[in-house]
């Protein structure tokens, strides 16, 4: 055992970095695909095809409210996510041209990405509230078991095009860079760490299935915040300072990893609130975050019912004070005789 673990570490300590790699670009007469996309484009439908969509029909939705909800988190996350990439990390850019908000094409976050697909499905949530008994924390779990898949297949376009180049070091999994210098690859370590939470939660979720049972709501949510907010903060330690756009930042901290601060209280907030619809005995379909009294069903299609709106309650009368509020006995009508 001892000889094995030697010569894995000086095997590991012989390798001075990685070499650099990329996939290149495709053509297709006039239209050049780049890796990048097209590993993303793949991620957003492997993710909702094969995840998302399963998920939140397994916890009660129809298909019509799956493809919904997944519109509106794809269209609010990639918007938000470009809007948050230029105010937060290059607001000189506004002045220069401000149109460049709506330039989606001309850059993403991550993080952003997180905020936009929350406010998307908040969103959706509202607008549809009286739509679906459904509780808001399955939806927020079929939303994240096809997001981290989906994360997968970005962070790879990320490292193969190494737009998230670190600080220098000599580290084994260090990318020696078109320039000679060898460098941490944020982008491929994440990858290398989002993977196996991909098995895992992938697994766990099929394992219910399997055994006919449900993970109580925001489940998946919070642990999927809780096992990747600290490690993105301790990985933007690492972001290059010495660079041409070096991150900026904001009392010593990154944008990403201020957000990562506020998405490790969601996840410890949420993991409680899961704990307790467990213990209230939540299952999906079971009307726990809506107003009963304002239901509304849909159809086939997904559209609501106009006329299935239950009766809205009656106004409570006041007893207070003599004489107030009491309703008046109505006179008995006499029959006239004969």
């Amino acid at each position: 055992m001892f000889s094995v673990s030697s010569a894995v570490a000086s095997a590991v300590a012989s390798v001075d970095a990685l070499p650099y790699f990329t996939i290149p670009n495709l053509e297709l007469g006039p239209v050049t695909l780049q890796a990048f996309g097209i590993l993303v484009a793949t991620g957003v439908v492997v993710g909702t095809t094969y995840f998302f969509r399963p998920a939140a029909m397994r916890r009660g939705a129809t298909f019509d409210q799956a493809q919904s909800l997944m519109m509106h988190t794809l269209v609010y996350g990639f918007v938000i996510s470009h809007v948050f990439d230029i105010v937060a990390y290059r607001p000189e850019a506004i002045l220069e041209d401000p149109l460049i908000l709506v330039k989606i094409w001309a850059g993403i976050s991550s993080m952003g990405g997180f905020i936009g697909a929350a406010v998307g499905m908040w969103m959706w949530k509202r607008k549809y509230r009286n739509h679906t008994t459904i509780d808001a924390g399955y939806w927020g779990d079929a939303v994240i078991l096809g997001l981290w898949v989906g994360w997968c297949f970005g962070r790879a376009g990320c490292t193969v095009v190494h737009d998230h180049p670190g600080s220098q070091s000599d580290f084994f999994l260090a990318i020696e860079m078109l320039d000679g210098v060898q460098r941490h690859d944020l982008g491929f370590y994440e990858l290398l760490y989002t993977i196996p939470w991909a098995i895992f939660f992938s697994v766990t979720e099929w394992r219910d299935k399997k055994a006919g049972r449900v993970k109580p709501p925001w489940w998946f949510s919070s642990w999927a915040a809780i096992v990747y907010a600290p490690t993105r903060f301790f990985f933007d330690f690492l972001r290059a300072r010495d660079t041409d756009l070096p991150d900026p930042r904001y009392l010593g901290l990154t944008p990403a990893q201020w957000v990562a601060v506020g998405l490790l209280v969601l996840g410890v907030l949420g993991l409680r609130a899961s704990a307790r619809k467990r213990r209230a005995g939540v299952q999906p379909g079971m009307p726990r975050d809506i107003d009963d009294e304002q239901v509304i069903l849909m159809g086939p299609d997904g559209a609501p019912l106009p006329e299935a709106r239950t009766a809205a309650p009656k106004p409570r009368t006041s007893n207070s004070g003599k004489g107030k509020g009491k309703a008046k006995p109505k006179a008995k009508s006499k029959r006239a005789k004969g």
